[in-house]
């Protein structure tokens, strides 16, 4: 019997401070991939435009308010269980705090945040796409 195959979208945003550190967020321990840091995103549904959506996410993650840039990495994963082929296409862009004084206030699928340097990374649990990010910046 063949494997079932979804596809799916994910947006995220690349946040900088005015110190050039990138704001993470740690998925809470009860979710998916649990505490993992990441960037602050989510799945585009269908229908959805994507700066629309990262700006959506970021908002409801984080509290923040950002203005959605350019695209800054696009990459595509196959992930395979024993009945299911998943694509899973992540997009990044990069994003700006429109107000720096804005505090974040985290929802309950993470359980907490930080602002580091992209050098700072090597030595936190961070997720892959987010590592692949980065190095496309740094080009």
């Amino acid at each position: 019997m063949a494997k079932r195959q979804r596809q799916y979208i994910a947006v995220y945003g690349l946040i900088y401070n005015k110190n050039g550190e990138i704001l993470i967020i740690k998925r809470a321990a009860h979710d998916t991939f649990p505490n993992v840091w990441e960037l602050p995103g989510g799945t585009l549904e269908f229908g959805q435009d994507p700066k629309e959506e990262v700006q959506r996410e970021i908002s409801e993650e984080t509290n923040l308010f950002a203005t959605i840039y350019q695209v800054l990495s696009i990459a595509s994963y196959i992930e395979e269980t024993n009945d299911t082929i998943v694509q899973a296409i992540r997009i990044a862009y990069y994003a700006k705090l429109e107000n720096e004084a804005q505090v974040i206030q985290l929802s309950k699928d993470h359980s907490d945040y930080m602002w580091v340097s992209p050098y700072e990374l090597k030595n936190i649990l961070v997720s892959d796409f987010l590592l692949r990010v980065l190095e496309e910046v740094r080009k």
